[in-house]
Parts: structure tokens; sequence; C-alpha cells
């Protein structure tokens, strides 16, 4: 088992944004090697669950069974700020792939003032 820590980690971003799938696949080749499998499972959860799936997708080669725990069916926007205070502006994104943001869906928070008026 290998658990991949991907930010708010010592020596990692604080935030969650443009995050290299390229890292998690490096993770899936030294299991490999350390391993001697020819192919190895991959799990997720939350956010971490599109990492997994976007991994098993792009090497499905090498993943014998895939785990995506509350996953969802979309890839979101990176987090700017710590905690996810802050989204990403249009066209960033959390993961990356070859250097490029991989597609997201578009997010729009509501202000405070839409909030009320949805709630009246």
């Amino acid at each position: 088992m290998l658990a991949i820590a991907w930010h708010q980690f010592e020596g990692l971003p604080a935030s969650a944004f443009d995050v290299p799938i390229e890292y998690f696949e490096a993770g899936l080749d030294w299991l490999k090697r350390r391993t001697g499998r020819r192919r190895v499972a991959v799990w997720g959860s939350s956010r971490g669950s599109e990492a997994a799936v976007l991994t098993a997708a792009r090497r499905s080669a090498d993943v014998s069974a895939l785990i995506a725990w509350v996953p969802t069916y979309l890839a979101h926007p990176g987090l700017n700020g710590v905690g996810g205070r802050d989204y990403a502006a249009e066209g960033e994104a959390l993961w990356t792939v070859a250097g490029a943001p991989a597609p997201t869906i578009r997010f729009q928070p509501r202000s405070p003032a839409a909030e009320a008026e949805r709630a009246d």
C-alpha cells in the first residue's frame, strides 16, 4: 500500500491547485516496481477520488481495480485557499495533465446576498 499526500503536508503546497496527475502516476510506477506487480489497485476518497479516477483512466493497463470513495463523475476546479476557502478562477484547474489544466466543471460560488434571497 502507498498513500500519496498531494497538498497540506510538509514540503507540499498548502492549496489544492495545479496538481499534476503525473505525480500520482509516478507513485503508481514506484508501487509496481516495489511490489513486482504488473498491475495494482488505485484508491481515492473525496477530491482524491478525482485523482484516482483520472490516474486509472490514463493508466488502465497498470490498474487492476479502482476504488473511488465519495467520488464525483466530474473534475472540479482547484482550491486556492487553505481549507478550500477560495475557488480557482475560470480556466484554472485542480488537476493538470502534461502541464495543461484538466477539463473541469465551471464553479460559480454564491454570494451571501444571493443565499439570503434564496432563503426567503
